[in-house]
């Protein structure tokens, strides 16, 4: 049998690819020119159909919804012994108003909205906290990072992206919003959450990409930090806070780790509380009846549990906020009837622009 034109045993180097390591392989292999050329179109083919592959793979990871990373949340173990609601309120009470100067019944009002957030599978509502301010470094943030250390999973933020928010609704997390406004303002996934998130009949969103959709309940406690008023989405659905900067000598003591700490424990207390107090308090919201502020019922059947003595107290500093949120409100409609009035005596003019 003659030997096959593309097999030579003794190769002349010089025809073969100028790299000193393939004429070397080559000629010890017995391979010819035209062997050599046939491998180099294999192999380029071979890279071709691995560029091809991996482009392939990176579109369809691209198209396909990719869960983002897990979300970490610090748990904390109940405390071992049973805690009395009453004991919990005060001790809370006192710590909200060591950190942040608030107005008279804010501290007891925020320990309360902080108390709902753990026992929150009970409640049909859950109150929006607006923590404002109409100057800065009067303690919004700090009153969120307070927040952070005394709620369940807390998800403090000042900036997230639309697919984000929606995702994080699958941990259940306490939404502590800092910049509201901006949030409120730039993602509609913000507004419907605040918006409708207040009540578990109130809506779901519909979270939809090519090849995937899910169907998230909105349900989710919230404070929010904001400048000035309260956006329009919260009328109706919050509790308003209304900061001012503290005067020196106030006593307001610094938020340190000491401090966060000490946090730490009420929140363990704060955990078995509502471990204990979930039956009676579901129990309580079922026979509650309908009110026109319906989302101040959690914190009203808190109180009602803390006692006669607590109740009397929360209910005087509910009716202080309430009367500060007026307040507000008949500022605007003076400015409105001051307006109207320097404009008919036509000290002022308003264009449309």
């Amino acid at each position: 049998m003659s030997e096959s034109p593309n097999r030579t045993t003794g190769s002349d180097p010089g025809d073969l690819p100028a790299h000193p390591e393939v004429i070397r392989i080559a000629t010890q292999l017995g391979l010819g020119p035209d062997d050599l050329e046939t491998l180099m179109d294999v192999a380029r083919d071979a890279d071709a159909i691995v560029r091809l592959h991996k482009e392939r793979e990176e579109r369809r990871r691209e198209a396909t919804p990719q869960h983002p990373t897990r979300l970490i949340f610090r748990n904390q173990d109940p405390w071992p012994e049973p805690v009395a609601t009453a004991e919990l309120l005060r001790t809370l009470t006192a710590a909200i108003s060591a950190h942040v100067a608030l107005p008279q019944g804010g501290s007891q009002i925020v320990a309360l909205w902080a108390m709902h957030t753990h026992a929150l599978g009970a409640f049909s509502v859950t109150p929006r906290l607006v923590i404002r301010s109409r100057q800065p470094r009067s303690g919004k943030t700090t009153l969120l990072s307070l927040l952070a250390q005394l709620t369940p999973r807390p998800l403090k933020v000042c900036a997230l992206s639309p697919r984000a928010v929606s995702w994080s609704l699958r941990y259940r997390p306490t939404l502590l919003l800092d910049d509201g406004n901006t949030l409120i303002d730039a993602i509609g996934e913000v507004r419907a959450i605040l918006r409708n998130g207040h009540s578990r009949l109130a809506g779901h969103l519909l979270n939809a990409r090519p090849g995937f959709s899910s169907d998230l309940d909105l349900f989710a406690a919230a404070a929010i930090a904001v400048e000035g008023d309260a956006p329009q989405i919260l009328s109706g659905r919050s509790i308003e806070i209304e900061l001012e900067r503290p005067l020196s000598g106030e006593g307001i003591t610094r938020l340190d780790q000491g401090a966060m700490d000490r946090l730490s424990q009420l929140h363990q207390m704060a955990a078995r509380w509502a471990q204990d107090r979930m039956e009676s308090l579901s129990a309580a919201q079922a026979a509650a009846p309908y009110r026109a502020d319906d989302y101040w019922t959690p914190l009203l059947l808190i109180t009602a549990d803390a006692g006669p003595q607590w109740q009397r107290q929360a209910h005087t500093a509910m009716q202080i906020i309430r009367d500060a949120s007026a307040s507000n409100l008949e500022r605007l409609l003076a400015d409105i009837r001051a307006l109207i009035g320097e404009r008919r005596s036509g000290r002022r003019q308003i264009t449309d622009a």
